[in-house]
């Protein structure tokens, strides 16, 4: 650029610069102006001032303020004098304190005019204590512009939080009004233009964002802060922050708050117990909205039910005061919950519903007061735990009194009331019962005590006395059983100690026992009969001072006693006999004789064995017999035979008669109607009796029967074939004496009639070997042994795979046979078979392969049960061997005896070489078992590669003398 145009351009640059400066001061005329009405209207802080306004003269003093801001001395206008003052106009003013200018602020807005001395206005800090943030003291001018701002209150538009130690401002704020929209905290206008929530939220943690994040979770948005925090603190002198709340916002806040608060409480055990310590968990919730402040909850206790202990988790005491529980639990946060549990000790006898009436109560309206209180019920339970023990002897003689000692006690937790002991014997007999309470009743074996009411911790005592009972023979250990059982009407934790039992033994000295034993029951007029008596000892001790006794009937007469030990007297009708000691295990026998009464009649001897001690069974130490007296002859009959025969089976029963006296018996007859499908053979009778049969009735004789003789007779008959009722027995004897027992003059016995057949099966004409083309014929025979018909008689031949079925003939038309190829079975069958009559079949078969042994397989039935299963199927064997080119016969050893040529050479069982007699004829080319040649005297084997193959024995045919190959 040439020198030319650059100073055109600089002119043209000035001209620019003039025509700015200008404009500038041409607005700075009108905003002054402006600015100048506007003063004048709204008083000294409502600047920005113009350089030509006087509204500064209101506080400023260019000529006598002689402190660092120029601030007029006190007039009467101010009433204030400033402490920091320059000495000379070319002295350096110092700066001027936040305080002083406190106090000349408060001489126009405290409304008196005069100097003020003005405390110390400190902010709060919540944080303080922890160290977080320091307390502070906020002026005037840090909120204040004294020159006037665009904010209502001269707020100045921007604001150095934290004293400018972050080294950061907020703002622009903006402040219109103390509620609504540009207020302290309108909760619409960006944070940092609100005037308490720039600075609240700048300074760390003291954010204060809006919403219900005051203290206590209010909500204050849009709200006048200074209702509650007044920033004068001479207004308020008592208060160290000039910020605090005044003393009425705190009622203003429990006013406004509202707090739903919620009891629930819990006991555990559930149901709780009578006597046994139970708790309840009580849970105060808040549900807020607003923190609860000093909360309390009051307990109203059950009547008879004692605190124990309270675990609380605050740090307030709870006091107990005439049953009711008042527990201060301080304040409670929104959302925010606290437990107590309280143990409590129910009375011992307490039952029924338990009613816990619990309360929570809160400086703050409870806009839901129905959950702020619970009555909660529990059903209370009692339980005793009774125990009973007894005390028993170790060991209990017969006749002697035993004594049982039962304690019953009471464990607890509660009180047992309705208590009740059963006591029961085994092996003895209750006599009494004692108690230290109630009263008992005894019965023979079981004693019962009402106990009535048992407290916690106490125990009551029965005592029982009892004599041990007879005890039988057969018990190797006797003992007797103490059971007690207690109950009451609560229930029982543990019932297994609610029983004791004990064993006791008894023991005896001796135990007798007695036998007696009449030579006859039935006795002649003054005839004589003798009683054997046996006294034994089973111990365990001797038996001491034994005596038998005696007693006969009227008119009879003693005759003798004989003793093995001691001696025996009579008096009258009572026989004494003194055994005295009688050791443990022994016998001591005693033979009495008497004579019989003269008249006939019924009559009783009675016996009886005692000692000096008490038995554990003395029922088995008596005896009675019975005795008549009769003038006649007791005559009987009994049969003895077989109770079951089969149709046309021979039987032999026997009949027998016996005169068991008192007397001689004559002209004895004995008669037996013979039953239907019977028919007798051979009779005959002892003791010389003679029968004879009329008219279907056997009747036999005798003329003289003595006592105690014995007659038989012998019958043999034979069971008709078609006989299906049971054959019936009977028979009656008479003699010409009268009889005192008429009732055993007759017997009768059944004989069941149960079918019986023997069916068999045998073979014929099968030969030993067979070979393959050739035609085998034989013969089946059928049996039946007896001794009754067979009925449904079923023949079932098996056939092997080496024998083809040809043919099947039967000799008699009464029966039919049939072929089943796929079972390879012969089946004949035939209505009846008669006792001791065959049939026979013959069958006709080929033989189709050759094998080692074929086996024939047979089984014979009917329908009638038979007696002799073993021979009802038979299996027989062939051998089809096919031919050899080998001319000589393979031979086979025979274990058994068969009809062979001595020559013959019988090679191992096990493959050996096969033996070749030699010399030997030259064989046919199709040799056969007929055309067999016969070897040489002495046969020398020859061996030879391939070894003969076993063959099962059969059956030798008869008519072949060759050797036979056994199958």
């Amino acid at each position: 650029m040439s020198r030319f145009a650059r100073a055109v351009r600089q002119k043209q640059y000035l001209r620019w610069l003039l025509l700015a400066l200008l404009v500038g001061m041409g607005v700075a005329a009108w905003r002054a102006s402006a600015s100048r009405a506007a003063t004048q209207q709204q008083g000294p802080h409502r600047g920005p001032y113009p350089a030509t306004t006087d509204a500064c003269a209101a506080c400023h003093r260019a000529h006598t303020g002689r402190n660092p801001f120029l601030i007029a001395p006190q007039t009467t206008t101010t009433g204030y004098t400033p402490t920091t003052r320059v000495a000379s106009l070319s002295e350096a003013p110092p700066p001027m304190q936040a305080a002083e200018i406190d106090r000349f602020c408060f001489t126009c807005h405290n409304g008196t005019g005069s100097d003020e001395t003005v405390a110390i206005s400190t902010h709060g800090n919540l944080d303080a204590d922890n160290r977080t943030q320091h307390a502070f003291q906020l002026h005037c001018t840090d909120c204040h512009d004294p020159h006037g701002s665009t904010n209502a209150m001269s707020i100045r538009t921007m604001l150095f939080p934290g004293k400018g130690k972050r080294g950061a401002h907020v703002g622009p704020i903006q402040f219109q009004a103390s509620t609504g929209a540009h207020s302290f905290d309108d909760g619409q206008s960006p944070p940092n233009t609100r005037l308490c929530v720039a600075c609240h939220e700048a300074v760390g943690t003291l954010e204060h964002s809006g919403g219900a994040d005051h203290i206590g979770n209010f909500d204050f948005t849009g709200q006048d802060c200074t209702t509650c925090h007044p920033h004068s603190a001479d207004a308020f002198p008592e208060t160290v922050d000039g910020f605090m709340p005044t003393s009425n916002a705190r009622d203003l806040l429990i006013a406004q708050a509202q707090v739903d608060l919620e009891v629930t409480q819990e006991a555990a055990p559930s149901p709780p117990i009578a006597g046994m310590p139970f708790t309840y968990t009580l849970t105060v919730t808040n549900h807020g909205p607003q923190d609860a402040w000093e909360v309390v909850l009051t307990d109203t206790l059950p009547a008879d039910v004692a605190l124990v202990e309270v675990h609380n988790p605050t740090e307030h005491d709870c006091t107990l005061e005439e049953g009711v529980l008042t527990c201060p639990l301080g304040d409670l946060l929104h959302e925010t919950s606290v437990t107590l549990t309280l143990e409590v000790m129910p009375a011992v006898y307490l039952e029924g519903t338990l009613g816990n009436r619990v309360e929570v109560t809160a400086l703050q309206p409870d806009p839901n007061p129905e959950n702020n209180l619970i009555i909660g019920e529990e059903v209370i339970q009692r339980q005793a735990d009774l125990q009973v023990t007894q005390q028993t002897p170790e060991k209990v003689m017969l006749g002697e009194q035993a004594v049982f000692t039962v304690t019953v006690s009471n464990a607890g937790p509660s009180l047992a009331t309705q208590v009740v002991l059963e006591h029961r014997l085994q092996g003895f007999q209750a006599l009494s019962a004692t108690a230290e309470q109630g009263t008992c009743e005894v019965s023979s074996d079981t004693v019962t005590c009402q106990l009535l009411t048992l407290p916690v911790g106490t125990e009551t005592t029965v005592t029982i006395t009892a004599q041990p009972d007879p005890q039988p023979k057969e018990n190797p250990d006797p003992a007797g059983q103490s059971q007690a059982q207690v109950t009451a009407r609560e229930t029982d934790p543990f019932p297994e100690n609610n029983a004791a039992s004990a064993e006791i033994p008894i023991a005896w000295d001796a135990d007798l026992s007695l036998q007696a034993q009449a030579s006859r029951a039935v006795v002649l007029p003054q005839g004589e009969v003798m009683f054997a008596l046996q006294v034994t000892n089973a111990g365990p001790k001797t038996a001491n001072d034994v005596v038998l006794k005696a007693v006969l009937p009227q008119d009879a007469v003693f005759q003798e006693a004989v003793s093995s030990q001691g001696e025996c007297t009579a008096e009258e009708q009572n026989i004494t006999c003194k055994l005295d000691a009688l050791p443990a295990q022994t016998t001591a026998t005693i033979a009495l004789t008497l004579q019989a009464p003269t008249e006939e009649g019924e009559y009783q001897v009675t016996f009886a064995a005692q000692g000096a001690f008490v038995e554990p069974t003395p029922d088995d130490n008596q005896a009675a017999l019975s005795l008549t007296v009769f003038n006649g002859a007791d005559v009987s009959t009994t049969w003895q035979g077989p109770t079951q025969a089969a149709p046309g089976e021979e039987i032999t029963y026997l009949a027998e008669i016996v005169n068991t006296g008192p007397g001689e018996a004559s002209e004895i007859t004995w008669q037996h109607p013979i039953p239907a499908g019977l028919t007798l053979g051979a009779i005959t009778a002892s003791q010389g009796g003679t029968c004879e049969t009329a008219d279907q009735v056997v009747t036999c004789r005798w003329e003289r029967l003595g006592v105690d003789a014995r007659g038989e007779i012998t019958l043999v008959g034979q069971v008709a074939l078609d006989a299906e009722a049971p054959l019936t027995l009977e028979a009656a004897v008479a003699a010409a004496e009268a009889d005192p027992n008429p009732e055993n003059n007759t017997a009768s016995q059944q004989v069941a009639l149960v079918p019986q057949a023997d069916v068999q099966i045998a073979f014929s004409d099968l030969p030993a070997v067979a070979l393959p083309g050739d035609e085998v014929v034989y013969t089946l025979t059928v049996t039946n042994a007896g001794p009754s018909i067979a009925h449904d008689v079923v023949l079932t031949h098996t056939l092997p795979e080496a024998l083809g079925w040809i043919a099947t003939t039967l000799e008699d038309d009464q029966g039919n046979c049939t072929w089943q190829e796929d079972q390879r079975q012969i089946t004949c069958q035939w209505p009846t078979l008669a006792p001791n009559a065959s049939v026979v079949v013959q069958v006709q078969t080929q033989v189709v392969q050759g094998v080692a042994t074929a086996s024939l397989q047979t089984e014979i039935t009917a329908a009638e049960a038979d007696p002799n299963p073993e021979n009802n199927s038979l299996t027989v064997s062939l051998a089809t061997i096919p031919p050899t080119a080998t001319p000589t016969p393979t031979l086979t050893p025979t274990p058994s005896p068969t009809p062979t040529p001595t020559n013959t050479f019988t090679p191992s069982p096990t493959p050996s070489p096969t033996p070749t007699p030699s010399p030997t004829d030259t064989p046919s080319p199709t040799p056969t078992p007929s055309e067999t040649p016969t070897p040489a005297p002495t046969p020398t084997p020859t061996a030879t590669e391939t070894p003969t193959p076993e063959i099962p024995t059969a059956t030798p045919t008869p008519e072949t003398p060759t050797p036979t190959p056994e199958g």
